[in-house]
């Protein structure tokens, strides 16, 4: 048994003003103010990971959609650059709504006026000024390395064509056809098309999935088990408590899936239109994914909404099949300060092998072992997170301002063990079980947080023994501290 010990304490360094109120995330991101939606435009270039996402410039609710952009370093630390793609220059009063960025790095664009290849974002523009709420898919590009962005003369690049929606491009360079390709939501599927230099596209191929598909699709290629000579392509939708995903095969114009059955990845009530990052170098080998926690709520607060915190996902070999798995990227612990820690110990029931720990922004890891305890978990002031051993399930309880709700999904244990690891922020929860084999997002007001929005968390159990293999508390460090934001980046030039 190794057991490590520290003391909690609530950060003290200082922090903007307009980045320390109440109900503001602590290591989630989210826009200086009002209100963001939708995640759009990620993509990684020279160092930079860049994100865009829809953004009201005017209110703290949905409506006024332009595009925001924002920019990391390190996936956990987000630098606000300001307006991008916006109605005011670049779509004529339009809405403008979802897409990708990629870099064009053969500049079959012929964009390119620097060293630096274009990096060039596709999306769609919701004629809202004619009151048609036509759907065209459209162009920009930057050569400055996303901080300035310019309207191709020639959009809309496909003209709107249906009535019943044509929106959100998810595009990427397919190597072994040197062409671009481009998944559309349209008509109720999935539209493929192919160019060869994002400007001109030819109609491929389509995909309905099971029921019919909706909005804000993402395409993109896994190994299975970390084999690389074993590559499976996965389609992953939207909205919130649909999403999900297929797996199948790609041959350049059409996608085969292996059933025709969409699998479920995350399980909570906010998990929405998540995205991949483009253009990660192959030496770092992830594909990460970021989604929008919709729906969550904020009273008071200048700012509306949060981003999940990154994942990387992969795609591993179950009893039942193959299936996505999404767990918290690594550079959490730039992150991590103090930490409680247990390694094999054999804890009974009212055993609380962590002590008394308040904080508010934190990090679990618990690997159980059960032997006869019926369940375990973790409980908070206004949250409990417990395993039931016999019935091979995981429930959240949630005790919020609002009301009093349960997720329950099922979990077996791999090798007879259960691991979960979890993240709990101000006003929100994501929790990652088996390695990534599900995970439950959810935003939630506190009930019961003391004035500095700290919350208690004890290690829970009842029934008989288990061994802790690993149980680890880590207080997360707000990654607000020592940022300041320029509020003239605002502005709509």
């Amino acid at each position: 048994m190794i057991v490590s010990m520290g003391c909690f304490s609530q950060n003290t360094l200082k922090v903007d003003p307009l980045f320390s109120e109440k109900f503001r995330p602590q290591f989630h991101y989210t826009a200086p103010i009002n209100s963001l939606g939708d995640v759009e435009g990620l993509v990684y270039y020279k160092g930079e990971y860049h994100m865009h996402h829809i953004w009201n410039s005017k209110g703290n609710d949905w409506g006024n959609i332009n595009w925001f952009h924002a920019i990391s370093r390190d996936l956990v630390h987000w630098e606000h650059i300001g307006p991008s793609i916006t109605q005011k220059n670049h779509a004529n009063g339009d809405w403008v709504y979802t897409g990708t960025a990629v870099i064009d790095y053969n500049n079959t664009t012929g964009f390119q006026t620097g060293e630096d290849p274009p990096m060039v974002i596709v999306h769609t523009i919701n004629e809202t000024i004619t009151g048609t709420f036509d759907e065209t898919q459209n162009i920009h590009y930057s050569n400055d390395r996303g901080r300035t962005w310019h309207a191709y003369e020639g959009n809309p690049v496909i003209e709107a064509k249906y009535n019943d929606h044509q929106r959100d491009p998810s595009v990427f360079w397919y190597e072994p056809h040197k062409k671009w390709v481009m998944v559309l939501f349209e008509n109720g599927g999935l539209a493929f098309y192919s160019s060869p230099n994002l400007k001109n596209w030819e109609y491929m191929s389509r995909f309905n999935g099971e029921n019919g598909f909706h909005e804000c699709p993402d395409f993109f290629p896994l190994p299975v088990d970390g084999n690389a000579n074993n590559t499976k392509w996965v389609i992953h939708d939207n909205p919130g408590k649909r999403i999900g995903y297929w797996i199948g095969e790609f041959n350049g114009y059409r996608f085969l899936p292996e059933q025709n059955h969409k699998h479920r990845l995350d399980y909570g009530d906010n998990f929405a239109a998540a995205q991949t990052f483009r253009n990660i170098p192959n030496e770092d080998g992830r594909t990460i994914q970021i989604g929008w926690m919709a729906g969550g709520e904020y009273p008071g607060m200048p700012f509306n909404q949060q981003m999940s915190f990154p994942r990387e996902l992969s795609l591993t070999t179950f009893e039942e099949g193959i299936r996505l798995c999404s767990n918290p990227v690594r550079e959490i612990e730039k992150i991590r300060l103090k930490r409680r820690s247990v390694i094999d110990e054999v804890v009974s029931e009212q055993d609380n092998p962590i002590g008394s720990l308040k904080s508010d922004a934190f990090e679990i890891i618990l690997e159980i072992e059960p032997r006869d305890v019926k369940t375990f978990g973790i409980e908070l002031d206004d949250l409990i997170i417990k395993y039931f051993v016999s019935d091979t399930v995981l429930t959240v309880y949630q005790k919020s301002q609002r009301q009093y709700k349960q997720n329950t999904r099922p979990l077996k244990p791999i090798n007879n063990r259960i691991k979960l690891q979890i993240l709990i922020d101000r006003t929100s929860y994501e929790i990652f079980g088996n390695d990534g084999r599900i995970a439950i997002s959810s935003c939630y007001i506190p009930k019961t947080r003391d004035d500095e929005m700290e919350t208690s968390i004890k290690f829970i159990s009842s029934g008989g023994q288990m061994i802790v293999r690993k149980l680890e508390v880590n207080e997360l460090e707000s990654i607000w501290n020592d940022y300041t934001f320029n509020s003239t980046e605002l502005e709509i030039k």
